[in-house]
């Protein structure tokens, strides 16, 4: 047998923390989402002694804000006083690449009397990317008129991970 899915989502979330018409914090925070998955089992005919189960499964998955950006005087006054069209933006992705193999057993043995056993094995293998900037543009103050810039770019992958599960019922 065999399974597969395929999902694919874009939108964009506005969110006025106040719901006043001053702009105190407004978030617009857009978003992506593609999803592709394929399952392939091997089953055994039902109604014998014993039914089992083996199968494969992938998962590739890639998903981010493009980017995200808060704005408004209450942002503004939190992050960066003394700054007038302040804005941050947030870029992030992360993408999935999953594997598993997993067997599974039932044995009947006798009247309402059932065990089952099966073993899974799964290796995820997972990339992070994010970019923060901040921007805004000083207002005269006694001290000084400038321009703040602040950038943050971040990434990383995980190690591989596996896992192996056995259970029993």
């Amino acid at each position: 047998m065999s399974i597969s899915a395929y999902r694919h989502g874009i939108g964009t979330t506005v969110l006025d923390a106040d719901f006043s018409p001053q702009n105190y914090f407004t978030a617009y925070l857009p978003y992506y989402d593609e999803q592709m998955s394929q399952e392939l089992q091997l089953l055994s005919k039902p109604g014998g002694t014993v039914d089992w189960i083996a199968g494969l499964y992938y998962l590739n998955e890639v998903a981010g804000w493009t980017p995200a950006r808060f704005t408004g005087d209450e942002f503004r006054l939190l992050v960066a006083p003394h700054t007038v069209g302040t804005y941050e933006s947030i870029s992030g992705q992360q993408r999935v690449n999953s594997y598993a193999g997993y067997a599974q057993a039932t044995v009947h043995l006798g009247w309402a009397t059932d065990f089952t056993g099966g073993l899974r094995f799964t290796t995820d293998d997972v990339t992070r990317k994010a970019k923060r900037t901040l921007l805004g543009q000083a207002v005269p103050t006694p001290t000084a008129l400038h321009w703040r810039l602040a950038r943050r770019s971040k990434s990383s992958r995980t190690k591989p991970s596996s896992t192996i599960i056995l259970a029993t019922t």
